[in-house]
């Protein structure tokens, strides 16, 4: 095995270690906006609703609170994000199925994350099985991961991996790289390395940074698939030039040391 080698593995391996850190808050945040921009229709009932009780933009206002300078701004944003989650349960009462269940995602996330609003798990874990009964993958597979964790709701690793895995059949790139991961490591569900392979493969398609990383290190060690030097630039290639530092440094590693890894010198 070569020094670039090594070093790559090195690398991944910290990396998976840490790719779940903090995992919540950030996901909140992505899926709010994602929510943002699903639909058109959407959007627009949930501007509506908060233009009509006077209130800006969920993401408008969270922005601000994670970069108020001072405790009283921080208390003012707070109290306007309070608002706008009590307005959304107002409307789940009297909207559509369409919007409801995304609105109660949209519950379940704000509580769940407890940014401008104090953290409660428990009713996060509340208003997000709501959407997970209907289908909602962002739900399953938030809900999920605090069944793996006992997060407001009682440990239950088989119901947490059940609920990753129908978010991940419907083509969710998070859930898609959570469970190839868990096949992996083999501690909450037996390993499967070539399983593994392929969720990871298919979050990465789908753009899922994370995800790319994995696959190249897949492709690297020959971890569920053959060993493939093209394969393995290719991903961790794709993950560097969406800011993966582990990736980029092992890309470097590779290009200086091209001679051994089959690998023209940069």
């Amino acid at each position: 095995m070569t020094t670039a080698t090594r070093i790559a593995l090195t690398l991944l391996a910290l990396f998976a270690i840490s790719i779940f850190a903090h995992a919540q808050l950030t996901q909140a945040g992505r899926e709010i906006q994602k929510l943002d921009q699903k639909s058109d229709q959407l959007q627009q009932q949930i501007q509506s609703l908060l233009a009509a009780k006077n209130l800006r933009p969920y993401d408008q206002v969270m922005d601000e609170f994670l970069n108020a300078k001072t405790p009283d701004e921080q208390q003012r944003l707070s109290a306007e994000i309070r608002q706008i989650v009590a307005a959304w349960r107002d409307a789940e009462q009297v909207a559509k199925p369409e919007s409801k269940k995304y609105l109660q995602l949209l519950l379940g996330l704000a509580y769940g994350t407890g940014a401008g609003i104090p953290r409660d798990p428990a009713e996060a874990a509340r208003w997000l099985s709501k959407a997970a009964d209907q289908n909602v993958p962002q739900a399953q597979y938030i809900l999920g991961t605090m069944y793996l964790e006992g997060d407001g709701v009682p440990k239950n690793t088989s119901k947490g991996v059940l609920l990753i895995q129908d978010a991940a059949t419907q083509n969710y790139a998070d859930a898609q790289f959570h469970l190839g991961y868990l096949l992996q490591k083999g501690t909450i569900i037996p390993a499967n390395k070539e399983a593994a392979f392929n969720w990871f493969l298919k979050a990465a398609k789908q753009g899922h940074a994370k995800a790319q990383s994995m696959t190249a290190r897949c492709y690297l060690t020959g971890e569920g698939i053959a060993k493939n030097t093209a394969e393995t630039i290719f991903w961790m290639q794709k993950a560097a030039e969406q800011g993966i530092s582990e990736a980029q440094y092992v890309m470097g590693t590779f290009y200086d040391s091209g001679e051994d890894e089959g690998i023209p010198r940069d």
